[in-house]
């Protein structure tokens, strides 16, 4: 019986073993996702300031309107990735109160498509949501909900190509 009770709680141990190496595996893996999300925008911002601190009486008022916009652009980007990386440090901490309430799926998914309508047109990609009116009601954060549906649009968005197709089911 002892020896059965020990092949047990070894079993147990190596599946426990297995899950942290996974979950070790993830994070590493989230890290250096993280770390290229960062420097891609923050190698951007660096190019462009230095060529304004080297060339700025070489520079037209249009070309310094054109580096400090896209300066802009990317520290707008910067701050957006490190606000993200704040909240999922919050939900992982158990730090953020999930403020459950019952709402309509398809209005969200729709205010979703009329938000990101712009810059999908800009993009040249089509953006639409294919959903029934009868759909019951959900019961869960729509704050956070919407958050997970907008980042997953714009991510298809920005990664279909021009005459592309993103459709919300």
């Amino acid at each position: 019986r002892l020896a059965i009770l020990f092949d047990g709680l070894s079993d147990r141990v190596r599946r426990q073993m297995q899950a942290l190496r996974e979950t070790d595996d993830a994070r590493r893996s989230m890290v250096a996702n993280i770390s290229h999300d960062l420097r891609t925008p923050l190698t951007t911002l660096q190019a462009h300031l230095d060529t304004l601190l080297l060339k700025d009486s070489d520079i037209s008022p249009a070309e310094r309107h054109q580096y400090l916009s896209t300066a802009a652009g990317q520290c707008r980007r910067l701050t957006k990735l490190v606000r993200q990386l704040l909240d999922l440090a919050k939900l992982d901490a158990g730090q953020v109160p999930l403020q459950a309430e019952p709402f309509q799926l398809a209005e969200l998914v729709q205010d979703i498509v009329q938000k990101l309508l712009l810059v999908a047109t800009q993009k040249g990609v089509t953006v639409h949501a294919e959903y029934t009116n009868d759909l019951p009601l959900v019961v869960g954060d729509i704050g956070l909900i919407e958050r997970v549906v907008d980042n997953l649009a714009e991510n298809a968005i920005q990664h279909s190509a021009s005459g592309g197709t993103v459709s919300l089911r």
